[in-house]
């Protein structure tokens, strides 16, 4: 067992005084990687909205509705937490410096 491990098992012993704290961070992490693992029906996956997110981000700011164009996307955005950064990401960005020329 690692440091680590032996750290967390000794943190969630019952009585030890940082108990609480570890058991609320154990649910957390334990939350994130049940959001992680979660799959839909219907969910392309992060490989297959990489190539499309550019185009899906400028349908939205246009104010059209990019789940019609690609509801396995959509789907994913939902459950992906490293997606749905990386789409915030670019919503942000388009809508603070999309009016600037690229070149």
């Amino acid at each position: 067992m690692d440091a680590t491990s032996r750290r967390w098992v000794e943190q969630l012993s019952p009585g030890h005084p940082r108990r609480d704290e570890a058991v609320a961070r154990l649910h957390e992490t334990l939350g994130r990687l049940d959001d992680l693992l979660r799959a839909e029906e219907g969910d392309a996956g992060c490989d297959a909205g990489v190539p499309i997110l550019d185009e899906y981000v400028d349908m939205e700011l246009r104010g059209e509705d990019p789940s019609t164009r690609s509801p396995g996307t959509a789907i994913h955005l939902r459950v992906c937490p490293g997606c749905r950064a990386d789409h915030d990401g670019l919503v942000e960005a388009a809508r603070r410096f999309g009016d600037l020329d690229p070149t």
